[in-house]
């Protein structure tokens, strides 16, 4: 089932996290006629495995075995490796009625138009289309749509045969047996870091950490910069020169996890928490650290610091700002209370002005560079990639065990679809009921 979104009408139980985004699709086998297992259905583990354009793009008998060995059952010319080792062309919104599939030509270049991605398939495309049906030569649309669905199928056969192979060879897992990709790539991690993490079990440490993570910064710039010197073809010597200079962090998540990272001995510090204290302490605390701390501190903000720090404040924080009804993560000026952060960064902070006022309470714990051995073997791999799919995929793999380590599992929901009335009124009685959807 390459897309199970769109299931109706059937008596089974969807495990989502998030009630836009299906996890899985699960057939209770007591409901079906045929004494079997359980089914479930995964939508997808991987972004992009489903680009069999992109994984295509050199082909080769290994990487084909599926589709070679569907197409050249009925044709073995040369010619057919072209036809079939790239993912075809389709007039999909010009296909909108069974009358369409009796058509005995190729439909013209521009009834191929995409509306969602707002452009026409180029040349190159429409002529493999046009081999396509000359080489088989088809004597309608269906026919050509039969070919095409056929093509589209083995090829993501190929597609996921690949990644499975890539995936067990890399890590020794198969990724047919997980839900998403940052449940594999976690599981990853934890098989060849074989580190044993602590759980959080005190309620009171689980909030606490929660309420220190915020998200990323997103800033969209409206103002308007203009470079002018003599490495521009329009440069005016006339004006005064100046530049635009772009900075990107690369491997940034990497680069962070590879740092000490908390792992166990999850404790409420006991000691002294006047601000002098903590302070000097925090002077012989670096991210080597054995101990590390995470704090829950008032700061201040002076006001002699704003003009310096006005392009990007330290401490950002999640409030509702003015001409907004939601939370928004904000880089902002103000002195912050009750705000959790962690000790390099509260040193960070400290060393470009602003001031520490009180000290809550405390989380201390026991840490290493325990991720560090899973983040280089990724980072290795990606550049020593072969496409753009497995560099994007090795990226991923970093990337998915930082969102699994946050992951709310609160948040987490089943859904039913339900046809009896009666199993509808037992499941709104549950306590655990949330809302409900008519179709």
């Amino acid at each position: 089932m390459k897309n199970i979104h769109g299931i109706v009408n059937v008596p089974a139980n969807r495990r989502p996290n998030v009630e836009s985004k299906i996890v899985s699709v699960v057939q209770p086998a007591h409901q079906t006629n045929i004494q079997i297992s359980p089914q479930i259905f995964v939508p997808n583990i991987s972004a992009g495995t489903s680009n069999a354009k992109s994984i295509n793009s050199q082909p080769d008998d290994e990487i084909c075995m599926a589709v070679l060995d569907e197409f050249q059952k009925q044709d073995l010319a040369d010619t057919i490796r072209e036809l079939v080792t790239r993912k075809g062309i389709y007039c999909y919104e010009y296909t909108d009625g069974w009358e369409k599939l009796n058509e005995k030509c190729l439909p013209e270049k521009k009834n191929f138009y995409n509306t969602l991605t707002e452009t026409h398939i180029d040349t190159e495309d429409y002529e493999h289309a046009k081999r396509v049906w000359e080489h088989y030569n088809f004597k309608c649309l269906g026919e050509y749509s039969d070919w095409y669905m056929k093509v589209d199928v083995m090829l993501l056969c190929d597609v996921f045969e690949n990644f499975r192979n890539l995936c067990m060879v890399t890590y020794g897992l198969d990724p047919n047996y997980y839900y998403t990709a940052p449940g594999y790539s976690f599981d990853a991690m934890l098989k060849l870091t074989e580190v044993e993490l602590e759980l959080l079990s005190d309620y009171d440490q689980i909030l606490m950490m929660e309420a220190g993570i915020r998200g990323g910064l997103t800033q969209a710039s409206k103002r308007y910069a203009q470079a002018n010197n003599s490495e521009i073809p329009d440069y005016d010597p006339s004006k005064p020169d100046s530049w635009i200079t772009y900075l990107d962090a690369t491997n940034l998540y990497g680069w962070a996890m590879s740092k000490a990272m908390p792992k166990d001995g999850f404790l409420w510090y006991e000691g002294d928490l006047n601000t002098e204290n903590i302070l000097n302490i925090l002077d012989g605390m670096n991210e080597t650290s054995k101990v590390g701390w995470a704090l829950e501190v008032d700061v201040t903000y002076p006001q002699s610091l704003h003009d310096d720090h006005n392009d990007l404040p330290y401490l950002p924080e999640r409030i509702i700002p003015p001409g907004s009804k939601i939370k928004k993560l904000v880089a902002n000026l103000y002195s912050k209370r009750n705000y959790v952060i962690h000790y390099m960064a509260l040193k960070q902070a400290l060393k470009a002005g602003l001031i520490l006022e009180k000290v809550h309470r405390i989380l201390k714990f026991n840490q290493s560079p325990w991720l560090a051995k899973y983040i280089e073997l990724n980072t290795n791999m990606r550049k020593n990639a072969l496409n753009d799919f497995e560099r994007d995929f090795f990226k991923l793999m970093n990337n998915a065990v930082f969102g699994k380590t946050m992951e709310n599992v609160r948040n987490r929901m089943k859904m039913q679809l339900v046809s009896d009335e009666k199993k509808c009124a037992k499941l709104i009685n549950r306590n655990t009921f949330k809302d409900i959807t008519i179709n």
